[in-house]
């Protein structure tokens, strides 16, 4: 930022952006269900006349299906928080707009069902499967390795917190006109560069969702799964909650996407050759133009 100007600026949209904007951390725990064996590692160590930090040997404690099931479950609920929201800061969090966040939470509560279920049964099953490990593990298994029931318990699940965006201008203190400046600079940055992440997140979500229609229908003899035009619908129906800047180029290309991709269901796309070569050729055309107005609002 060069002027004040610039600065005003971008404190400016940071403040409109708190009206528009929440910030949501997703975090999932899950016990590793492996542990380092010291005795095990010097034993291979000796066999392979090699030093002793020549390698590190895990024990595998558990082996479950249910641990499987619960990382898809978990999986499914990730993949849906991030399509819903933007990147924001570098620990976690993420931009909900908050018209989104009645089906944010919907959607959360919904998938939330499976990771409880998926627990629920490694807990049930969690004596069987210390059992099976004491075969499988033989002489290096040890009970000390594994947590009671309900240590473990406490190990699974999904948290998630929310903050409201915070108003960058909101200053309580004064280090004098020059550090306050600088702070300025520092703050107007940093908002510049959360702004330019999120615009990013959604032309690059954009840009797959046309490649993937150009590799997949180009060659009209190629297969796709419906689930490609599925993912592809749903963008369309998200982009307009990830502009939060109100950008008109990417309202418009969602709006062209709409109406000259996603109006035709996969059948039509697998079995009239004539709408399947015109929209490669409209995919195409887009796609030909993503450079210049990515790169247009990103280095703004």
């Amino acid at each position: 930022m060069n002027t004040l100007i610039d600065k005003a600026e971008i404190l400016s949209n940071s403040v409109s952006l708190q009206d528009t904007i929440m910030l949501i951390r997703v975090t999932i725990h899950k016990w590793g269900a492996k542990r380092y064996d010291k005795t095990v590692t010097n034993q291979i160590a000796v066999h392979h006349d090699v030093k002793a930090d020549a390698g590190k040997f895990y024990k595998v404690l558990i082996k479950a299906p249910e641990f499987k099931a619960y990382d898809s479950a978990t999986s499914a609920l990730s993949n849906k928080h991030q399509s819903l929201t933007s990147p924001w800061g570098d620990d976690g969090q993420r931009a909900l707009n908050n018209q989104v966040f009645p089906d944010w939470r919907e959607n959360f509560n919904h998938l939330m069902g499976d990771v409880e279920q998926a627990k629920r049964d490694i807990l049930a099953n969690y004596e069987q499967r210390k059992a099976e490990a004491k075969i499988y593990l033989k002489d290096m298994f040890n009970e000390a390795d594994y947590p009671s029931l309900d240590e473990l318990a406490r190990k699974f699940g999904v948290t998630y917190e929310i903050w409201p965006a915070s108003d960058s201008t909101d200053w309580r203190f004064d280090f004098g006109k020059e550090s306050n400046s600088e702070l300025v600079d520092l703050v107007a940055n940093q908002m510049t560069s959360r702004f330019k992440g999120i615009a990013k997140d959604a032309w690059e979500r954009i840009e797959v969702v046309l490649k993937h229609y150009v590799d997949r229908l180009e060659d009209p003899t190629t297969t796709f799964n419906s689930s490609m035009v599925e993912k592809g619908q749903d963008l369309i129906d998200i982009l307009p909650y990830l502009n939060f800047m109100d950008d008109p180029e990417l309202t418009k290309i969602s709006d062209q996407m709409r109406a000259k991709m996603y109006m035709y269901t996969p059948d039509t796309l697998r079995y009239d050759l004539n709408i399947r070569s015109a929209v490669v050729d409209e995919a195409k055309d887009m796609l030909d133009k993503l450079p210049g107005l990515m790169g247009c609002k990103l280095n703004r």
